[in-house]
């Protein structure tokens, strides 16, 4: 599962240690086994993660910072083609150490730029702080299955997986956002960006955000179901392109240094995802 977490000051004043100490604890069930935070105090900034290890074990150790220094990415998620992607960038002379997925988008995103990650297939909150720029990015997956979360005085922002790790780096606990609350007793829900706690707010899904020492925080949409072109397909060619469309879905999940098994909810999708599966792995998958 993994979380991520951090702050970014406009004034360059340092957060203490504790309080990002404490950010990371409120995460620890989202990431049991390992912790890691890059924190330049002297310029008010850090990215943390709390890793729950599934790929490369051993080497996968967050936060990856570039071989200069300048560069750090920290992530909550997984980049299903990390091999393929590690495989297109070895082949262009690029030094990878691990065979970690997020190595991969440090190496890419010093390559391409925060456009690397229209070619990333996967679930995913990312923070990168490029020093260079003397910026900080926050970009989710497209649909949104990675949650992120920012609180922004104006001042310093906090970032967080999850509501509670922004609580130790504000003066205080938000209040009711009564905003959302409206939205709340109209839809049954609470829509993004707006949270129940003022001034919290989602990153929202195929978006990033840029984080400079002032000025408007830039906000980009990187991918949107609306820009997907319908094609003109018989019915059997779309039946056909979704069952290997599917089945590559399968495959590429597979990929991981843990054992896994698959969650039977008694209906047919669960049912064909567990037998493409079993096309696909040696061992019997366990249910």
């Amino acid at each position: 599962m993994c979380g991520i977490f951090g702050y970014w000051d406009r004034r360059q004043q340092a957060l203490a240690e504790e309080a990002l100490h404490r950010m990371a604890q409120a995460l620890v069930h989202r990431g049991p086994d390992d912790e890691g935070v890059h924190h330049v105090p002297a310029r008010g900034v850090a990215i943390g993660n709390r890793r729950l290890s599934i790929i490369d074990l051993g080497g996968g150790h967050q936060p990856f910072l570039s071989d200069d220094g300048q560069i750090a990415v920290v992530q909550n998620g997984e980049i299903f083609n990390h091999v393929e992607l590690a495989t297109e960038l070895r082949a262009q002379g690029v030094r990878l150490d691990s065979h970690s997925d997020t190595e991969v988008i440090l190496r890419l995103y010093e390559r391409e730029g925060i456009a690397c990650l229209r070619r990333l297939n996967g679930m995913f909150a990312i923070a990168i702080h490029d020093a260079r720029e003397d910026a900080l990015y926050l970009a989710r997956d497209r649909i949104g299955v990675k949650p992120l979360y920012v609180h922004d005085d104006g001042q310093r922002m906090v970032f967080g997986s999850e509501l509670k790790a922004l609580w130790p780096a504000l003066p205080h606990k938000p209040g009711m956002d009564l905003e959302a609350i409206h939205h709340y007793l109209t839809f049954n829900y609470v829509p993004a960006p707006w949270t129940a706690f003022d001034g919290v707010r989602h990153v929202l899904p195929g978006t990033w955000q840029r984080y400079t020492r002032g000025g408007a925080v830039q906000v980009q949409r990187w991918w949107s179901l609306a820009d997907q072109r319908e094609q003109d397909h018989t019915f059997d060619a779309w039946a056909e392109e979704f069952m290997a469309l599917l089945d590559d879905a399968t495959r590429i999940r597979l990929r991981a240094d843990v054992p896994f098994g698959a969650f039977l909810s008694g209906g047919v999708d669960s049912s064909t995802i567990v037998g493409l599966m079993a096309r696909h792995v040696k061992e019997p998958v366990k249910t």
